[in-house]
């Protein structure tokens, strides 16, 4: 690819000998299944040698792909799903350049795979759309070398120890609660419970009633301050179970007033390899996949020949756009993301979740 944009990093992977044995791999099967097949009626490029015309060193020069302003603002209203063409080309226009760099290079490397894919005849027998084309295109380099991604236990534990803070268990509690509407109602109860010793199971009818739940097991502190507000959740923190029934309070929240009988507290924690392996293999397969698809496709791109027209490159100036008529928008650019280079990632990177319900 003759431009300038693609990062240091896909270019370094782009030199690895693993990335060199996808594109192989991913070669060899189109070849393959080339070969193995008889042209049809419905394939007459299939035997036409002019396929082939215009590579030259690797690079296809027939017809270079041009990224106009026009087709480019096209690409983004469509994967935006905007509506109003004005109003993509107004928040388009307001990225940063670093933005609209990264929706060129996704327009330059989806252009490339269909035609890659239209030359490997993975379009004979369908009618599918562009984005199809290259996830067959995505799928095919990431089957190549499956078996080459999986990791063994040395790089899972690596891995595990590098990222250890993406799997850290929270600290929970668990307690019961008697909730109060006013504060001298809860100074009573107060004084009944620790009078007579009640126990957290048989406090539970005591008290109003309250909008969640009166006993929470194994909560975190987060989906404490979720329910009873920073007050209430910070007082919990410094207090400490205490041996038998130790009623606290009464503890103030956005509801109204708690006595709190603190059972169990567990601090947060680092797990250990054993007990998140599943998580650790998926978080870095994942990782490796979106690496490899990377390397693969920069070198794809590669092959082409592409020209900005005027309009289009991110380094100049841009023109009025009649989309920014009125003044500045209250939305933020945002509104046209920032693209995600891979077409079907949707996945997020693995972390600790907050899963321990009562």
């Amino acid at each position: 690819m003759s431009t300038t944009g693609n990062g240091g990093s896909i270019r370094r992977l782009a030199r690895e000998p693993l990335v060199h044995f996808v594109v192989v791999g991913v070669l060899g099967f189109a070849i393959v299944s080339l070969v193995a097949r008889e042209p049809s009626p419905r394939d007459p490029g299939a035997s036409d040698p002019s396929r082939a015309r215009g590579v030259e060193d690797g690079v296809r020069d027939d017809v270079p792909i041009r990224v106009s302003r026009a087709d480019l603002l096209a690409f983004v209203q469509s994967r935006t799903g905007q509506p109003d063409a004005a109003r993509t080309e107004h928040d388009f226009d307001a990225l940063s350049g670093a933005a609209r760099r990264d929706w060129i290079d996704r327009f330059v490397r989806e252009e490339a795979l269909v035609r890659e894919a239209r030359a490997l005849g993975l379009d004979r027998d369908d009618e599918l759309i562009r984005r199809h084309l290259v996830r067959k295109m995505e799928f095919l380099t990431v089957a190549a070398l499956e078996d080459a991604l999986e990791p063994d236990r040395d790089a899972l534990a690596t891995y595990h120890r590098q990222h250890a803070e993406s799997w850290r268990v929270p600290a929970t509690l668990t307690f019961t609660h008697v909730f109060a509407r006013e504060r001298t109602r809860a100074e009573a109860l107060l004084e009944r419970l620790r009078k007579d010793a009640v126990a957290p199971a048989d406090a539970l009818a005591l008290g109003d009633r309250f909008l969640y739940d009166r006993h929470y097991v194994d909560r975190t502190f987060d989906e404490v301050r979720s329910h009873f507000g920073e007050p209430f959740a910070e007082a919990l923190s410094q207090a400490s179970p205490a041996p038998g029934v130790d009623w606290l309070g009464p503890l103030r929240s956005q509801h109204g007033w708690h006595l709190v009988a603190l059972e169990r507290r567990e601090a947060g924690r680092l797990p250990e390899l054993d007990e998140v392996e599943g998580r650790v293999r998926e978080d870095l397969l994942r990782m490796r996949r979106e690496a490899a698809i990377d390397a693969a496709l920069a070198e794809i791109v590669d092959r082409y020949r592409v020209e900005l027209e005027p309009g289009v490159d991110p380094a100049a100036s841009l023109p009025d756009s009649p989309g920014s008529a009125g003044g500045p928008s209250s939305e933020t650019p945002d509104q046209v993301p920032d693209p995600d280079l891979r077409s079907g990632s949707d996945e997020s990177h693995g972390g600790a979740r907050d899963d321990a319900r009562g």
